[in-house]
């Protein structure tokens, strides 16, 4: 019994050991935590003391222009070194330094002066049974108004006070005004289609119905591929002969009309002003 410690003593002891690993920890931290903490603190009170001369400095090396203090604050805790790089980073050497701040975009040299034209609304105007319009004394053409009565336009050509002339309405169409590369695409995938048919029928609605070789069917029903086609087949003079799996197939005018259509919003319709205005596009 006399061997066994009393629990004052097991008390006194175990004071003593968590004295002694608190005393170790708080020697550790300080030698290894006194500089962030520090740091730390040095940053806050910079953001105060050193507001101007950090404005004042460039945007790669923002808080070394701050002043001592906080350039030792910026380099402990985020590893800025003195060249504004992180020590650590693992930028590769192909890829060249950091850049500095940009400047103001400039006007290329070969740039032109001329801006770009303004167009207004597109009338519906009053027409000859080809499509040619009818023209007024002063040689201008003559709108219509919603209930189709004739809008004469003044001498100038101006639009009389109060008239509202129906416009032509695109819509899905307008695409018709994109770069050649949109309708291009199109056009091969439309061609691509084709190419790999073994049999070409046309819809009720006059679209490209074909037959795949696994004996599947399917429609050309997208309205930019239709208008592909139409173009095309306009700028062929009217007539478009394209490959197929098993021969090829020849389109025409009247087939350009029902790509047309396709191409067109579904409701709505297509005028000849649609067409007339369409076509130089």
């Amino acid at each position: 019994m006399k061997n066994i410690p009393s629990i004052k003593r097991i008390i006194a002891i175990t004071n003593s050991a968590i004295f002694i690993l608190l005393a170790v920890s708080a020697v550790f931290y300080s030698l290894h935590g006194v500089l962030i903490t520090n740091a730390n603190a040095q940053e806050a009170s910079g953001a105060k003391s050193g507001t101007s001369a950090g404005h004042r400095g460039s945007s790669g090396a923002h808080g070394q222009k701050q002043g001592g203090k906080n350039a030792t604050s910026t380099t402990i805790i985020k590893g800025q070194g003195g060249s504004g790089e992180e020590s650590d980073s693992d930028r590769p050497t192909w890829a060249g330094q950091k850049g500095g701040k940009s400047g103001g975009g400039t006007k290329p040299t070969a740039a032109g002066t001329k801006k770009g034209d303004l167009y207004g609304d597109l009338y519906i105007i009053q027409r000859n049974p080809d499509g040619t319009p009818v023209l007024d004394q002063y040689g201008h053409v003559i709108p219509l108004a919603a209930d189709n009565t004739p809008i004469y336009l003044t001498p100038e050509g101006d639009l009389p006070e109060g008239a509202i002339p129906q416009t032509v309405e695109f819509s899905r169409l307008s695409v018709s005004r994109s770069s050649t590369k949109v309708i291009d695409k199109q056009l091969a995938e439309a061609e691509k289609t084709i190419l790999e048919s073994t049999k070409i029928t046309f819809d009720s609605s006059g679209r490209i119905a074909y037959t795949n070789a696994d004996g599947t069917t399917a429609t050309i029903d997208s309205p930019l591929e239709n208008l592909a086609l139409y173009q095309a087949i306009l700028k062929n003079n009217g007539v478009l002969t394209l490959p197929t799996a098993t021969g090829s197939i020849t389109l025409n005018l009247t087939n350009a009309a029902s790509f047309l259509g396709a191409a067109s919003d579904k409701s709505g319709s297509v005028s000849i002003d649609t067409v007339e205005y369409l076509n130089p596009v």
